[in-house]
């Protein structure tokens, strides 16, 4: 557990978190979905929240993070300094699902 009562998931943490990791880099089926998820957020989502941000260069998983931060962001009734439209936070609601 970090110093701020969050737990991360490491091999120390879950022993079996590299064997999942290595399962899921070997199942082709999980990886065309992910490739599948991918195709379908980077116009919807993806790109929109580089170009309001100014991450132009952000990858995928960046991105993907900034999607959870705007998530807890907005469970704790904060703003972001970037405008999102209903339709952007519920992609990243999405984006953050899949």
């Amino acid at each position: 557990m970090k110093d701020d009562g969050m737990m991360s998931m490491s091999n120390t943490t879950c022993p079996r978190l590299s064997s999942a990791f290595k399962a899921i880099r070997e199942d082709k089926p999980t990886l065309d979905m992910l490739h599948r998820n991918k195709a379908f957020l980077e116009p919807l989502i993806y790109a929109p929240l580089r170009a309001k941000t100014g991450l132009t260069n952000a990858t995928e998983p960046i991105i993907v993070d900034l999607g959870n931060f705007i998530h807890w962001t907005k469970r704790d009734r904060r703003q972001v300094n970037f405008e999102l439209t209903a339709k952007d936070l519920a992609l990243v609601e999405t984006m953050i699902e899949v």
